[in-house]
């Protein structure tokens, strides 16, 4: 065989490209997986960070409402509070929750009434920081540590009471604050929350820490001697050294409260060398995989550079058959003496193509050209139907469909911006009148021309929608509830100011509503304003209303 045979160096290429494609495709596919494997164990870590944060809100908040709904109950609005009756339904609230240390009820000059099993009834707690706060609403305390209830409650666990304070004001049917209710929940419920979170992972080495506002750690108390690391920005993860000189992938997330003075923060942490064992794993398992991708290229080069080989004279002799003219001959530089037979046959193939290529490249750019005239034609007639899908035909402004889609846009600006945001809806007065009166063909007209009026008022980045018949709809960004007053006056009295031939003078009544947080779900700014209008009607119209809060 010839040293410059076409199958050796053919071998020869293909075993250099395979062992370089193998290479770095190995090298690649364990960057991107070691890449992948670290953010899913950065993002694992972070979702049960997540997790634990919201479950410990969501009890914070429930034992807040707990106390605050006991606080308006009929019971302790209108009874003697040192009763039996307060004294057992101060029991049963406790059985209900078993981290309820203590529920004890004080009077306004601090002295304790009623509480469960009788503890520090008659002792007076003026001077303390739950008390003095509860007399002007409800709050929720920091941890603190027993002092009055320590000796009395004797606790089996060798580390200290703590407590959170749950704390609400008791209002007789006058108004007057008639005493203090107040709740101490034992700490230890976190314990018994993350431990039930990290059951069933103990070898995956988790261990949460729960920091303070001044940068001291709640849980665990054995912690609480330890300094605190420069920890990562809230929401975030990532690979730190802990003062035991480890260095551990940590995650921190805010614990959300309605108290903003706690500033809470759960920290998650786990070894790196645990949370990144799989990518140990992972390299072992790349190194022989490509091993065994280089062999089997080796072996597939061989096969390729005889299967490539052998066809080449064979298609170069059957290549000369296409034409019986005589052509010169078709030059190459190569030193092989395949290619020179195939470059023979090729110029005899090349030269009965080239008509041939011609005339397909002239057909083709005639169907090219024709291809994107239709599309240009189709989109342009997409984009037509699309804007008349979200305006309304009659008087040019958006239609239902439109401030749909508007609407649940600013819905999730205020969400995460808080963005103001207000809504007017407006109903023209009387207008079946005008109907009646003038025909629908003038009822048209007067539409037309309000829509037209209200639009020369709004600015660009407001909307004004047709959600049908003579009822209209403001969206008003960038605009509290005052603004959005402001605005719908403005309209109601360029409506009023307003000749339209024929018909005179038109009103308008209009309900303004604003986005709050508690208005979102399900729309209800909506609702809110839809009952301005409809108050703003009976009213005796042509005026403004604002929702009920």
């Amino acid at each position: 065989m010839k040293i410059n045979s076409f199958y050796l160096r053919l071998t020869a290429y293909f075993a250099a490209l395979v062992l370089l494609c193998c290479l770095l495709l190995a090298f690649h596919f364990d960057r991107l997986a070691t890449l992948a494997l670290t953010e899913a164990a950065a993002r694992n870590l972070f979702n049960t960070t997540r997790s634990a944060a919201m479950q410990i809100t969501v009890n914070m908040q429930e034992r807040e409402r707990e106390v605050l709904l006991l606080s308006r109950s009929h019971l302790l609005k209108t009874a003697d509070l040192r009763t039996s009756l307060v004294s057992n339904r101060l029991q049963d609230i406790q059985q209900s929750y078993p981290y309820y240390a203590w529920i004890g009820i004080a009077a306004p000059d601090g002295e304790v009434l009623n509480a469960t099993g009788k503890l520090l009834v008659g002792e007076n707690v003026a001077a303390r920081p739950w008390f003095q706060a509860g007399l002007k609403g409800p709050y929720v305390g920091d941890v603190h540590k027993a002092l009055l209830l320590e000796q009395l409650l004797q606790p089996n666990s060798t580390e200290p009471l703590r407590f959170i304070d749950f704390v609400a004001p008791l209002y007789d049917e006058t108004g007057q604050v008639k005493a203090v209710l107040g709740t101490h929940v034992d700490w230890a419920w976190v314990a018994q929350l993350l431990s039930g979170i990290l059951d069933g992972a103990t070898e995956q080495q988790l261990e949460f820490f729960i920091l303070d506002a001044k940068q001291q750690w709640l849980y665990p108390f054995s912690a609480s001697n330890t300094a605190v690391p420069p920890l990562p920005d809230t929401g975030q993860t990532t690979s730190i050294r802990w003062p035991d000189q480890q260095h551990y992938l940590t995650s921190v997330v805010q614990i959300q409260t309605n108290q903003p003075a706690l500033q809470w923060q759960l920290v998650l942490r786990q070894p790196v060398s645990t949370a990144l064992s799989p990518v140990k794993v992972l390299h072992r398992q790349v190194f022989w995989l490509a091993l065994v991708l280089i062999a089997l290229g080796l072996l597939l080069s061989l096969l390729l550079a005889r299967q490539f080989s052998l066809p080449i004279i064979k298609l170069a002799r059957e290549a000369r058959s296409i034409s019986s003219a005589k052509l010169q001959d078709f030059q190459t530089d190569s030193s092989l003496t395949e290619i020179h037979e195939l470059a023979n046959a090729l110029h005899t193939m090349l030269q009965s193509l080239q008509h041939k290529q011609r005339q397909l490249t002239e057909a083709n750019n005639t169907l090219e050209q024709q291809v994107a005239e239709r599309t240009l034609e189709l989109q342009h007639a997409n984009q037509v139907l699309e804007q008349l899908s979200l305006t309304d035909p009659l008087t040019g402004v958006a239609n239902r469909r439109r401030a749909e889609q508007q609407l649940q846009f600013a819905v999730a600006q205020f969400q995460r911006y808080q963005t103001p945001c207000s809504v007017l809806i407006m109903d023209i007065d009387h207008f079946k009148r005008i109907n009646d009166n003038f025909g629908h063909d003038i009822g048209d007209l007067v539409l037309k021309q309000l829509a037209q009026a209200w639009q020369a008022e709004l600015r660009s980045s407001d909307l004004l929608a047709r959600l049908g018949g003579e009822e209209f709809l403001v969206l008003a960004t960038q605009t509290n509830l005052d603004d959005a007053v402001l605005l719908a006056e403005k309209l109601r009295v360029s409506t009023a100011a307003l000749h339209i031939p024929q018909v005179g003078k038109v009103t308008v009544s209009i309900g303004v509503a604003p986005f709050t947080p508690d208005n979102l779900e399900h729309e209800l700014f909506l609702k809110q304003a839809d009952e301005a209008l409809y108050r703003a009607k009976q009213t005796g119209r042509n005026q403004v209303r604002l929702a009920l809060s």
